[in-house]
């Protein structure tokens, strides 16, 4: 969890003060795929969490971050199990691969931006 908390901080100093979510990106938004799904669980349990250590789950739509980059972004939130402490990530994606992310990035308070249950996401590993 440190590793996580200390990986997101690092990005949110290289993206400076972030904005909230532009028109066009908000309208270009998409439910997430299996495929985007599937790389957080991964990147999730490379990062050391396990079974159970988050639960209430959530995932919003995928946006068109950076068309001239092919870059996507979405959010990812829930609930530490063990200190029971809210978090939302701020995702950056190119060719299915993740690029970053963003502790508590204010973009993912964006009301236009729709979210979704994310089971998958508390049971890592099962």
């Amino acid at each position: 969890m440190k590793f996580l908390i200390a990986a997101f901080a690092g990005l949110l100093l290289l993206t400076g003060c972030q904005t909230s979510v532009p028109e066009s990106v908000a309208s270009s938004q998409k439910p997430p795929t299996d495929a985007v799904k599937r790389e957080v669980l991964r990147t999730a349990h490379r990062m050391g969490f396990r079974d159970q250590d988050i639960y209430g789950g959530q995932i919003s739509s995928v946006v068109l971050l950076d068309p001239g980059k092919n870059i996507y972004a979405f959010c990812v939130s829930g609930f530490g199990r063990r200190y029971n402490y809210p978090a939302r990530y701020g995702v950056s994606m190119r060719d299915g691969k993740i690029l970053g992310y963003t502790l508590n990035d204010v973009r993912c308070q964006d009301s236009r931006l729709k979210y979704y249950p994310f089971p998958e996401l508390d049971n890592l590993g099962h």
